[in-house]
């Protein structure tokens, strides 16, 4: 077991970091489909004008992302200063720019990318994010004392990633996994740590990516992929078959984290503020509305009490003209009777006849005299 570090000094770790230009990064070799999965996120870097470096990344939180150092230099070895995070177990895409853009690292000020291919020390940093992912399933840091409990009882890992698909360069856009175990061989850098798996390994872009821990009760972050005994593209196989993966671990580096925790809080609480000045403003303006509106309800109600009161002047003289049309209907009709009454005092003319002699006779009740009648 002793010959693992002598092999990994003589060959040297190299990065696995995939340097495009402009295609996709692509994942693990001989492991299982990972689309959706919620732990690990596409992280692409603007590596110079033409190209842009492919890895992968560990969802902590919705702002935060952590990830291998070494994926986010440019072609000079500085931090690129465009850096791009996509939504967690989604398909990688050419298309980065309209991803979630880093506003902030956190790195160790004593990190500096490996020289010949190989890893350098520490060689993990924290993304703080632009906006909110998708944060389904939440995680947490793996402890000091865990790391050394995984190690001992060589506990089962789940790693996560976009890289190359195998060594011949064949590439997929959707993230993969693996299965490993704690490697108990100790690593050069005592920050960091070997997964060993018997049919499975790491590729070209992988780095970056989550080493779990899952249980049935909580899924623990135990590191990010930094490294591999590389072969063309992805590890080369051990004398017993066996493939080793590089990880930083990340419970050495939980003052990073947490300074990166502090700045999404700072960040959150100056958009609170900026929010409630926002609102300040917004009740300020409300309130000014609001006075227009209760003066202008005041003026309301003063020509309110005046229509009402025309209101009820209207009512009254309605009263009164109902008043006035009632008696007025009973002079009708008390006109209307002395009019039969005229009517039956009016004289009429009737014409008699009696043989050849014809007489005309004028009366209130006109009556033919005697022999005569009526025609």
């Amino acid at each position: 077991m002793k010959r693992y570090p002598k092999l990994i000094r003589f060959f040297g770790i190299m990065l696995c970091f995939l340097i495009l230009d402009f295609k996709t990064a692509y994942a693990i070799e001989g492991g299982s489909d990972a689309l959706n999965s919620p732990f690990v996120v596409p992280v692409n870097t603007i590596v110079s004008s033409s190209m842009y470096g492919g890895c992968s990344g560990a969802l902590l939180s919705p702002y935060i992302v952590a990830t291998a150092g070494h994926c986010i230099l440019d072609s000079s070895g500085l931090i690129s200063k465009e850096i791009y995070v996509g939504e967690a177990g989604q398909e990688n895409s050419n298309n980065f720019i309209k991803w979630n853009r880093v506003t902030s690292i956190e790195i160790t000020s004593s990190y500096q990318g490996g020289a010949d291919g190989k890893v350098g020390k520490d060689d993990i940093v924290f993304l703080l994010l632009a906006n909110p992912l998708k944060y389904s399933t939440p995680v947490r840091l793996a402890s000091e004392a865990e790391i050394l409990n995984f190690k001992t009882s060589k506990s089962q890992l789940k790693i996560l990633g976009y890289g190359i698909v195998s060594d011949k360069g064949e590439t997929s856009i959707k993230p993969k996994s693996m299965n490993a175990s704690f490697s108990p061989i100790t690593a050069l850098d005592s920050n960091a740590a070997y997964a060993s798996s018997a049919n499975s390994d790491a590729c070209s872009g992988d780095s970056g990516g989550p080493v779990l821990s899952i249980s049935a009760s909580e899924i623990i972050v135990v590191g990010i992929t930094t490294g591999i005994r590389k072969s063309v593209n992805c590890t080369k196989a051990e004398t017993d078959g066996s493939f080793l993966t590089l990880f930083s671990l990340i419970s050495r580096y939980t003052n990073l984290a947490f300074a990166a925790a502090t700045k999404n809080t700072e960040k959150m609480v100056a958009n609170n503020i900026l929010s409630i000045r926002k609102l300040e403003e917004s009740i300020a303006a409300l309130e000014e509305e609001n006075s227009g509106l209760l003066d202008a309800n005041a003026d309301f109600n003063d020509e309110n009490e005046k229509l009402k009161i025309d209101v009820e002047d209207l009512k009254t003289a309605f009263l009164e003209n109902q008043n006035n049309i009632i008696d007025l209907e009973k002079q009708i009709e008390e006109l209307q009777i002395q009019i039969e009454l005229l009517k039956e005092q009016i004289p009429t003319t009737i014409t008699c006849i009696k043989g050849k002699l014809t007489k005309k006779v004028t009366a209130v009740k006109p009556a033919c005299p005697s022999g005569y009648k009526k025609k």
